[in-house]
């Protein structure tokens, strides 16, 4: 009986053995598989994290270039707002011009047109600085200009006609028109500074 509890615990120790080998293999094999998950769950979380971080990279990226471009536009309306102003001074200062700087001015563009018949019509802020006897001196001086009895109302400077062509040197005409012409570059000459 003997070679049979000898057998039977041999049995059971290989049984036993191979349990705990199993056991053993299991474990690991469980181990490991835990460990690669976890590898994965890191990888994963690290992945999403650089998602998020890229995201919040190009969301910054944007309202940065949101905020320039609002800056940029503000100081574009304030320059636009000082060139106005520096137009309208220059305005006012032409309408306030001595009677001896609005003939010299008229004079000046009279001589442009030496040949050509024209008509003048003042604007009505100019034409009340001229007394009778200083028209007559003018169209002594320009006899191809007819001097019209009309006037522009509410303008200062005068219109040069021929035919059915108009020059205009309406003082708010001219402003006007070298606002339109010289904005751009004056704004960088006053400006230039800035960008420095």
């Amino acid at each position: 009986m003997s070679d049979i509890s000898d057998l039977k615990a041999s049995v059971l120790e290989q049984a036993h053995e191979k349990g705990r080998l199993l056991l053993a293999e299991a474990t690991e094999k469980i181990e490991q598989e835990a460990k690669e998950r976890e590898a994965q769950l890191v990888r994963q979380k690290l992945g999403q994290r650089e998602q998020q971080l890229k995201e919040i990279s190009r969301r910054s990226q944007r309202e940065i270039q949101q905020l320039e471009n609002q800056k940029r536009q503000s100081t574009l309306v304030i320059k636009q707002r000082v060139l106005r102003e520096l137009f309208e001074e220059a305005y006012a200062q032409m309408v306030t011009w001595s009677q001896a700087e609005e003939e010299h001015f008229l004079k000046s563009v009279l001589v442009k047109y030496p040949e050509e018949e024209l008509t003048l019509v003042f604007g009505a802020l100019s034409a009340e600085k001229f007394s009778s006897s200083q028209l007559e001196d003018l169209k002594k001086a320009f006899p191809q200009v007819h001097f019209s009895d009309q006037s522009i109302a509410g303008q200062a400077g005068f219109v040069l006609s021929q035919g059915r062509v108009d020059d205009s040197y309406l003082y708010r005409d001219l402003l006007d028109s070298v606002w339109q012409e010289e904005s751009y570059r004056l704004a960088q000459d006053i400006f230039k500074d800035q960008a420095e």
